[in-house]
């Protein structure tokens, strides 16, 4: 007793260091472990929030019985707020679509979309199931967090219910969700579908006669039904392809938006006398309500063109308003 009690005398001040490294130790695990158990507690609680309501204050209040939740009542990319009526019923039209995706309800969710949704993307039921429904809800359940993007598209971003899952890292599809009123109901364009617009706009320049028959704008680009009849005389060339800049889009502020050029058949681009081509021709040109489109430009026209392409060659601009 009398050497442990030398020893400790001796030593005391490496031993209450020890001692006090120890404890330290001890209180700083405690405090990360309880600082983990609250994150994902919040992980928890977040990927299982449902769609929201707002209150008279603008306040966000949780509906806790279904798995999508909206982050913000203001536009992500003017700030602009929507009204609460507006809000309520795309969150609970987005909610019924993803819970019909959810419980395997193919039908009941085919038929939200839109008509023109259907038609420019989804045909039938079963390339709705192939190409979008198998690809996004055909493993685990999914939780949808929604905000407010621009006017009546959502950016919705669809996950892994962490509730079903157990794994806080699964799965992440952001996609683009568009609002349309049919009568008195909400119906959707998905997968960064914007809306379509019936143009039937003709105008002649040149002796070929342009008709701009309808527009598809989707999230990252517009997309352009265009028929062109030839009353030249001769053969004619819209574009050589020997620059990707030819054809393209401007806006009021004469900005140019380039085609997709790469995407057009060569065939489809000459034109015998008499005779008409249609064409689909993408532009990059994303979604905004403030840039809207003035004219479409073929800078790159042959009039009687022979099958040869030269510098001597002359070539038309062609400018047709909107």
């Amino acid at each position: 007793m009398h050497k442990l009690r030398k020893f400790y005398y001796d030593n005391k001040v490496i031993i209450w260091r020890y001692i006090l490294i120890i404890a330290s130790l001890l209180i700083v695990i405690q405090l990360l472990n309880y600082m983990i158990k609250v994150k994902n507690e919040n992980a928890l609680k977040n990927t299982n929030m449902n769609s929201l309501n707002v209150d008279k204050n603008n306040t966000i209040i949780n509906n806790p019985n279904t798995n999508s939740h909206i982050t913000s009542d203001k536009s992500a990319v003017t700030g602009e707020q929507v009204d609460n009526t507006s809000l309520k019923k795309a969150s609970e039209t987005i909610e019924n679509f993803v819970s019909a995706c959810n419980n395997g309800n193919i039908e009941e969710a085919y038929n939200y979309l839109s008509e023109d949704c259907k038609s420019e993307l989804y045909t039938d039921i079963n390339k709705f199931k192939s190409l979008y429904y198998d690809t996004i809800f055909g493993g685990a359940k999914k939780s949808a967090s929604v905000e407010n993007w621009i006017l009546n598209t959502y950016k919705v971003s669809i996950t892994d219910d962490i509730m079903a899952t157990g794994n806080a890292n699964g799965m992440k599809i952001q996609d683009y969700i568009t609002i349309i009123k049919d009568g008195e109901n909400s119906k959707l364009n998905i997968n960064s579908f914007v809306k379509k617009e019936k143009i039937n706009k003709t105008q002649t320049v040149e002796n070929l006669q342009f008709t701009i028959i309808s527009k598809n704008i989707y999230m990252e680009y517009e997309e352009y039904e265009i028929k062109i009849e030839n009353q030249t005389g001769g053969r004619v060339l819209l574009d050589t392809q020997q620059n990707t800049k030819s054809i393209y889009v401007q806006d009021s502020n004469e900005t140019k938006y380039y085609s997709y050029s790469h995407e057009l058949l060569s065939g489809l681009l000459k034109i015998n006398n008499g005779f008409s081509t249609q064409l689909t021709i993408k532009f990059y040109k994303s979604y905004s309500k403030d840039r809207a489109t003035k004219n479409i430009v073929f800078s790159d026209v042959i009039l009687n063109y022979n099958d040869i392409v030269n510098d001597e060659i002359e070539r038309k601009k062609i400018i047709i308003n909107l």
